[in-house]
């Protein structure tokens, strides 16, 4: 599951920040650059969380199988 909205709700103030920059100055590329680490690390997280299943999931496979 690709959950942004994690990121986002660390990042809150600056998420408004730019946002904001897009009202009041049409700065697109601030908040671009913003959303696109917020897919990056969300994105480097996800792998994580994926490889610790999988390794758990062959620890008790070996387990189970002994």
């Amino acid at each position: 599951m690709f959950y942004l909205s994690e990121y986002l709700e660390k990042h809150r103030s600056e998420y408004y920040a730019k946002l904001s920059l897009i009202s009041t100055e049409g700065n697109w590329n601030s908040w671009i650059k913003f959303f696109l680490n917020a897919v990056n690390e969300q994105a480097d997280s996800n792998i994580n969380k994926v490889l610790s299943i999988m390794a758990l999931y062959e620890e008790y496979k070996n387990k189970i199988s002994l």
